[in-house]
């Protein structure tokens, strides 16, 4: 390989860059590792579904930027999206089909399974999720956060009312869908949300905006 065809290898990123690094004894930077690990999902979704991601990226990140967090995390995903969105506009130019990706069969929508996972159901699926002690403390469920160190006081929150949890010693959390995308098993929205469905099986959707338990 020539010096001027190391150079070209070097500026090009793949989702296997942190590899490519360690041979070239580079050191992989912590972005490299967020593209490797959702690099194929996102190759592997379909038009729709990554314009839907691209647009829950976009509402998280105002979400963080008003409550002044970092943003990082999500800027790297949206980058991701967007990569992909450029590279198919290119590929269409050229006669490439539309990709459906990634089926959407049996989902239901974000609001209902917003309604259905709240209260015990909420704090079941954070406790499962998670693996985190939660109690209940002055009339709040809350959790001892071992992602800033030991946390001797539950410096965590949940909103079993509205389905979300915060930590207010490490400033993370968020809703459901952030709740898999930030703890195993690291799903984008897509998948989250067909994941939640498929544990949230018992009650089907057999009413707009409505969930029943099957007898």
């Amino acid at each position: 390989m020539t010096k001027e065809e190391e150079e070209t290898q070097k500026k090009f990123v793949t989702p296997y860059e942190p590899f490519l690094r360690i041979v070239r004894g580079d050191k992989p930077t912590a972005d490299d590792w967020i593209r490797y690990l959702h690099c194929d999902e996102v190759r592997r979704m379909s038009d729709n579904a990554l314009e839907t991601e691209r647009i829950y990226l976009m509402r998280e990140i105002v979400e963080l930027k008003q409550k002044k967090l970092t943003t990082h995390y999500y800027m790297v995903l949206l980058g991701l999206c967007e990569g992909e969105i450029k590279r198919r506009m290119e590929l269409a130019e050229h006669g490439a089909p539309a990709y459906k990706g990634r089926g959407k069969t049996d989902f239901v929508s974000v609001a209902d399974l917003k309604r259905y996972y709240t209260g015990e159901a909420f704090v079941n699926l954070f406790v499962n999720v998670t693996g985190f002690e939660v109690i209940f403390q002055g009339g709040k469920y809350k959790y001892r956060c071992p992602l800033h160190g030991e946390d001797k006081h539950p410096s965590g929150v949940l909103y079993e009312d509205d389905g979300r949890w915060w930590c207010y010693g490490c400033n993370k959390g968020g809703d459901i869908f952030s709740l898999l995308n930030m703890f195993p098993p690291y799903l984008n929205f897509t998948d989250a949300l067909k994941q939640l469905t498929e544990w949230a099986y018992p009650y089907r959707e057999v009413e707009a905006g409505k969930f029943k338990k099957k007898k």
